[in-house]
This record gives C-alpha cells, structure tokens and sequence, in this order.
C-alpha cells in the first residue's frame, strides 16, 4: 500500500534511511537527528511517501519545494531521498511510490519537478524508469570533497 507519510512512520524511515546512507557515497556518520528534522519538513510541504507491505514499512520517498532561481513565483520540488528495501525491489513498489509522490508534489503546486539517482545504486535501472516516465535530463551532479 502507498500512502502519504506520517510522524508516526518517522522511526521507521530513519532506519530505512540508514541503509540508504551507507549506499552514498559520504563518509560520515548517520545521525537520527538531522533525519527527523529533514523529514519534518517534507512532511510539513506534505511530500513525504511511503510504502507499506503487510503493516511494515519498506520504502519511503521524501523532497523539498522551493521556487525557481529565475522565477521563484514558480515552484520546483527536488526529491532528496527514494529508496525501496533491497528485499522489496523488483515489484511495483519503487514505481507507485515515485508516482505518488509525484502527486503530492502536483497538488503542492510544483511545476518542475527534479529527480536524482545515485551512482551507487542501480543507476541503470534507475535511469531506464526515468526515462520511461517522461523525465529528461536537465542536470548533472558531481560531489568533490573539500575538507576534512
């Protein structure tokens, strides 16, 4: 089942988050904290998604909306995590839940609406859906760290 996320399902995200984190490439530690904190927001801009599987959770997808650079009268949305539990991939689960959060960021009001995907993780696959469901691309991201 998809549904809009709740606070209520924040402790499960954070541990999905958690295994979403060692995926990336960032060698930091994972603190609860600033997940909740990120969570709460998209929950308050209501783009917070989840996918649930026999009353347990097993993937959530979550984004911020903001506006244009050139014209911040028009409003973007820029997902900041997707992720569907390994063991629950290969379904419809990580499609229905993109297509839902894809509502909520419609009825938010959000026009342009951006996508990533991480290197790290089915990038492919990742960018085969994308294709598939009418996103083009527009960017490229590239991460150099600069201090310690």
């Amino acid at each position: 089942m998809i549904r809009s996320g709740t606070e209520a399902d924040f402790e499960s995200i954070i541990d999905m988050a958690s295994n979403f984190w060692e995926r990336t490439i960032y060698n930091e530690d994972f603190c609860e904290d600033t997940v909740q904190g990120m969570l709460s927001v998209c929950l308050d801009q209501e783009l917070l998604s989840v996918v649930e599987n026999d009353g347990v959770l097993v993937g959530f997808a979550c984004a911020f909306k903001g506006g244009l650079l050139g014209n911040s009268a028009i409003a973007t949305g820029t997902e900041l995590a997707w992720w569907v539990e390994p063991d629950h991939r290969g379904g419809k689960n990580g499609i229905s839940l993109l297509k839902h959060l894809e509502d909520l960021a419609a009825k938010a009001g959000i026009k342009y609406w951006n996508m990533a995907f991480m290197c790290s993780c089915m990038p492919d696959i990742v960018e085969d859906i994308y294709k598939k469901m009418g996103y083009v691309k527009s960017e490229v991201i590239y991460t150099k760290v600069l201090g310690d």
